[in-house]
């Protein structure tokens, strides 16, 4: 954690040549044209698109990073042409939390408080200290008048989600309310009736595809309509190819006040290679892996912009590819990254001293 730390010089002319065909090389030796059966997240462009977007996560959630599934959904609607704002109340929460006093005796940050957040304990423990701030964003996304708004959903952040939700519907009845995230991935999951659309799985091309259908005003499928709430189920035998997406964009997000204003969140895969039977999302994440250069490119992207050197990576597995990974390990010391990273990975006879060395030498 480093509040101070500033944005290193990136290298430019001959020597940052030299380094971009170093580390193409050194990549080679590991990296693999991308797996087949994947879909291209398709873009389309138009200047003249008129919907504007809101993308918005309330607490509570970790505040350690920004939000990166919002950051890559903002990218993908900027690009699409569509005017989009992204907030993160959770972190102005928590900020608030930490530098005013809420007269509560417990954090409600802290992972083991998480069930204060319940819709019950919530109204009881925690609204009345969170409502004056909701109604400062309520007064900021008025503002600037969107016409669709989009909430991360999780199992911890519901309650806040739903009187939110409820709240801008009495400000702005036109506005069109879409949910996502992992709380809505669950099959027996209905989605509340203030809101609007539900998406279940990859946000990226179902938000693209609704936004195209609300700006043209046409009516478009639905897998199921369930009274006012219409869900939107990718298939389950769709994967997207993650080297397509486009770089995070975090524009709206103030890196200093999140617990590691140097760090951020990324992913070199989706899914898992495991089949455990415990678990809901192997069967559901069809695994895929995103190719060594456009992970680095990204980090590269992050180090140079923002200042980052410190990386979560989000992925079930990081470790599902050997090759990638080391091949994306070969190049953040190939380009003299000073980087740190974690994530989760499994135990896996191949990795041996030198693959072990590889991954210190790579942060």
């Amino acid at each position: 954690r480093d509040p101070e730390r500033v944005a290193p010089e990136k290298p430019t002319g001959t020597l940052a040549e030299d380094k971009h065909v170093a580390t193409l090389k050194v990549i080679q030796q590991y990296s693999k044209p991308i797996q087949k059966g994947l879909d291209d997240l398709k873009i389309e462009y138009d200047i003249n698109r008129k919907t504007r977007v809101c993308l918005a996560i309330l607490p509570e959630w970790d505040p350690s990073f920004p939000p990166y599934n919002i950051a890559k959904l903002a990218a993908a609607i900027k690009n699409a042409g569509y005017a989009c704002k992204s907030f993160d109340v959770n972190v102005e929460a928590a900020y608030d939390y930490k530098h005013n006093n809420w007269d509560i005796d417990f954090d409600p940050w802290n992972p083991l408080r998480d069930w204060h957040w319940y819709e019950e304990p919530y109204y009881n423990d925690i609204h009345e200290h969170l409502s004056p701030l909701l109604d400062k964003f309520l007064d900021r996304i008025e503002e600037f008048n969107p016409d669709v708004i989009g909430f991360t959903l999780y199992y911890c952040n519901e309650a806040p989600t739903k009187y939110f939700a409820h709240k801008l519907k009495e400000r702005m009845p036109h506005i069109k309310i879409i949910v996502g995230g992992p709380a809505t991935h669950a099959s027996y999951y209905k989605g509340e009736e203030i809101y609007d659309y539900v998406v279940n799985g990859e946000g990226e091309q179902p938000l693209l595809g609704l936004l195209a259908a609300i700006e043209a005003r046409k009516e478009i499928e639905f897998d199921e309509d369930t009274g006012k709430t219409k869900m939107i189920r990718q298939p389950e035998n769709q994967r997207y190819n993650l080297s397509t997406l486009p770089m995070p964009d975090y524009s709206d997000f103030d890196f200093k006040k999140y617990r590691f204003p140097n760090g951020a969140l990324c992913e070199i895969s989706r899914g898992c290679i495991a089949k455990c039977t415990f678990c809901e999302e192997t069967h559901f994440w069809k695994y895929r892996q995103r190719n060594a250069l456009s992970t680095l490119d990204e980090i590269e992207h992050m180090y140079y912009e923002h200042g980052t050197n410190v990386f979560w990576f989000i992925d079930s597995l990081v470790n599902g590819n050997l090759n990638e990974l080391r091949a994306f390990c070969k190049g953040v010391a190939e380009k003299e990254l000073d980087i740190a990273w974690t994530g989760y990975c499994r135990c896996d006879g191949r990795m041996d001293l030198d693959y072990y060395k590889d991954l210190a030498a790579g942060g």
